[in-house]
C-alpha cells in the first residue's frame, strides 16, 4: 500500500460514492442478491432446456446442409462425368457413322464399277452377236447374189452360145461355166 497510497484513497472515495448511489436509488442488497440468483437460475435453465437443444438442432441442420452440399458436389461431378461420357459417345458414334458412310460409298462405287463392267460385257456380247449376224447375213446375201449372177451369166451365155454354137457344144460349155461359177460362189 505504500507504493500506491493514492489508490487506497481513491478506493475509499469510490466505495463511499457507490454506497451513496445505492441509498439514493433505494437498492436493497437482499433483493439484488435474490434477483441475481434468479437470473443465474433462469440463464442455466434456458441454457439447459432451450439453448442447448436449439444448438443441437442447428448443428444437425448444419450437418444436413453439409451432406446436401457434398451430395450436390458429388452429383455435379457425376453430371460432368456423364456429360464427358456422352460427348465421347457422340464422338464415337460420329466416327462410326463416318466409317459406315465411307464403307457404303466404297461398296456403292464397287457395285457401280461391277455394273459398268457387266453392262460393257453385255454390250460387247451384243456387238459380237450383231457382227456375227451381219457377217452371216452378208454371206447369205453374197451367196444369193452369186447364185443370181451365175444364173444370169448362164442364161446370158446360153443366149450368146445359142446363136454361135451347136447344141452339144453349148451344153458342154454351160456345164463348165456353171461348175466354175458354183466353185466361186462356194468360196
Amino acid at each position: 500500500m505504500l507504493l500506491f497510497p493514492s489508490t487506497s484513497v481513491f478506493f475509499a472515495v469510490g466505495l463511499q460514492t457507490l454506497v451513496d448511489v445505492v441509498r439514493r436509488f433505494g437498492i436493497r442488497w437482499d433483493l439484488l442478491l435474490l434477483q441475481s440468483v434468479n437470473f443465474i437460475a433462469m440463464a442455466l435453465a434456458l441454457y439447459a432446456f432451450a439453448f442447448r437443444p436449439i444448438m443441437r438442432i442447428m448443428d444437425a441442420r448444419r450437418e444436413k446442409i453439409a451432406e446436401g452440399l457434398a451430395r450436390t458436389e458429388e452429383a455435379a461431378g457425376k453430371l460432368r462425368e456423364a456429360e464427358r461420357m456422352s460427348q465421347q459417345m457422340i464422338r464415337n458414334a460420329e466416327g462410326k457413322a463416318q466409317q459406315i458412310m465411307a464403307e457404303a460409298k466404297r461398296q456403292a462405287q464397287n457395285y457401280a464399277a461391277e455394273q459398268q463392267k457387266l453392262a460393257q460385257t453385255r454390250a460387247e456380247a451384243l456387238l459380237q452377236e450383231a457382227r456375227t449376224v451381219i457377217a452371216q447375213e452378208r454371206e447369205r446375201v453374197l451367196a444369193e447374189i452369186r447364185h443370181g449372177m451365175s444364173e444370169m451369166v448362164a442364161d446370158l451365155a446360153e443366149q450368146v452360145l445359142e446363136n454361135q454354137l451347136g447344141t452339144a457344144e453349148r451344153e458342154q460349155y454351160m456345164r463348165l461355166t456353171r461348175a466354175q461359177l458354183e466353185r466361186k460362189a462356194a468360196r
